[in-house]
């Protein structure tokens, strides 16, 4: 299975709530894969048991998306993964054992993460990646190995102007 549930060009879609994905395991898979969506939220879900190149959530240039109350454990690469993304809300979730990042940025901008619970990443909690003005508040990061991973990629944008405050660090080594 490539994904548990793809959505490609749609407004308005209302609601994708308490599904149960698990065991993706083929490379570049998705639990939850949305291109060019908006108007949507996304909550109730518990992903889990996916594989390494893999993405829990993953929204391509979505804009006004609401991804809360989700639960992601056991992996992946990477749990809700923002790319050419606009105006989202990441809330309340729950994300443990991610092997890249809990939540990545990829030239997202004007987006929130707020009072999420990020543990045990292998590499960042929270990573932006040419991304600007994007606001992290109250998120409480646990045991990985870095809180936030700010930094450009060649030839494209800066990473610049993200509001980060207010965030619990415990256990983590790095934090910015």
């Amino acid at each position: 299975m490539k994904y548990g549930i793809y959505v490609s060009i749609s407004h308005n879609l209302t609601v994708v709530e308490d599904n149960i994905i698990t065991g993706l395991q083929r490379d570049y898979s998705r639990g939850i894969s949305m291109n060019s969506v908006s108007n949507t939220i996304i909550q109730n879900n518990i992903i889990t048991s996916f594989s390494d190149l893999t993405d829990g959530v993953r929204l391509d240039f979505c804009d006004n998306i609401n991804v809360r109350d989700n639960n992601f454990d056991e992996g992946g690469d990477i749990a809700i993964h923002l790319r050419d993304s606009e105006n989202n809300t990441i809330s309340e979730n729950s994300i443990t054992e991610s092997r890249s990042a809990g939540v990545k940025f990829d030239r997202s901008h004007n987006n929130s993460i707020l009072e999420n619970r990020i543990s045990q990443s292998e590499y960042s909690g929270i990573a932006f990646y040419s991304s600007r003005s994007n606001e992290v508040l109250n998120n409480s990061l646990y045991k990985n190995d870095v809180g936030f991973n700010v930094a450009p990629e060649p030839s494209v944008t800066t990473t610049r102007y993200n509001n980060i405050y207010n965030n619990n660090f415990i256990k983590t080594v790095g934090k910015l």
